[in-house]
């Protein structure tokens, strides 16, 4: 999703952009909601929940697992490098004492080729989990806003940054801060209260 105003919130949602309930009195409970942007609710948590609240910021699921199966593809690839490169080396302490043959030439032209193949592959790679890790960083700017109460054991997750609450707290922003999670008073911004009022938020020029 792109960003998701709700009523009541039961289940799980992923968005790219802010995810709130459309009313300070409604509430997200028994739920995984995540969020690249942002994330508000009236209350969050209910007594006798059917199941535990996870509110995150910059966790998108399908770029993590994207992540994880690259760096998984890099090592791989890695091992190839290598092995190639020591069959290379071979090669080149064989020429050094004597001419290779055609069969040795052409291998030697083809190892070349395909180190090169994996140069590039590495480096595109590594490019897309650069991209990945500085989306997932900027998402990292987010904030969850709780206008009411938020119930202990409501887990919050912060990219890789978890804190799950020992207490109920009232009216909290949660943000991510220096590597830690950290709290301050509920204040309602221009933004959630545009989208609570149903218009678009007015950007500043200059």
């Amino acid at each position: 999703l792109i960003g998701a105003v709700i009523s009541t919130l039961y289940g799980r949602i992923t968005a790219v952009g802010p995810v709130m309930v459309k009313s300070h009195t409604a509430f997200i409970a028994s739920s995984k909601v995540s969020s690249e942007a942002w994330i508000y609710a009236g209350d969050v948590g209910i007594e006798r929940a059917v199941g535990p609240t996870t509110l995150i910021i910059a966790q998108n699921p399908e770029l993590v697992h994207e992540k994880q199966e690259l760096v998984g593809e890099v090592f791989e690839k890695i091992k190839d490098f290598l092995k190639l490169k020591l069959s290379l080396t071979k090669l080149r302490e064989i020429r050094k004492a004597a001419e290779l043959n055609e069969q040795q030439k052409e291998l030697y032209a083809k190892l070349l080729a395909a180190i090169q193949t994996v140069r590039l592959s590495l480096d595109e790679k590594d490019e897309r989990i650069t991209s990945i890790n500085s989306h997932l960083s900027s998402a990292l700017g987010g904030k969850i806003y709780v206008e009411n109460n938020i119930l202990e054991h409501t887990k919050l997750i912060f990219g890789e940054r978890e804190l799950e609450l020992k207490s109920t707290k009232l009216a909290r922003t949660f943000a991510y801060e220096r590597g830690e999670i950290t709290e301050s008073d509920f204040v309602a911004t221009a933004e959630i209260t545009a989208y609570r009022e149903g218009r678009e938020v007015k950007k500043k020029h200059g």
